[in-house]
């Protein structure tokens, strides 16, 4: 698995994601499950804490202040998010972007074998 195919997995339907599980032989299967589960969760898991994030400081006005506090609680990972938020934008894309370059980490220790 590599940022690619991560970026790849966030995107497809569950219909696109069945049909491809489905042309897999039996342990690559599991591995490409096993991935993909990862991902998802991963996935999940960031858009959570930045939901989060964002909702508890979304009543700040003033964007000096609102910046400054995002910069100072904020995990760094995440202020990107916040800030694109804030602008109104959607991170749907960013968040892709972001996970696909994780996915070393997300994925390390996991392999056909080990699935």
């Amino acid at each position: 698995m590599n940022s690619g195919r991560v970026e790849r997995y966030l995107d497809c339907s569950p219909n696109q994601w069945e049909l491809y599980l489905a042309g897999l032989p039996g342990q690559l299967r599991r591995y490409a499950e096993a991935c993909g589960g990862a991902c998802q969760a991963r996935h999940d898991g960031v858009l959570d804490e930045v939901a989060r994030q964002y909702d508890r400081l979304r009543q700040i006005e003033d964007r000096a202040t609102f910046a400054h506090t995002v910069k100072q609680e904020v995990p760094r990972a995440y202020q990107a998010f916040i800030f694109a938020l804030r602008s109104g934008r959607n991170i749907d894309a960013m968040l892709r972007r972001y996970l696909g370059q994780q996915a070393q980490s997300m994925l390390e220790g996991m392999s056909p074998a080990t699935a």
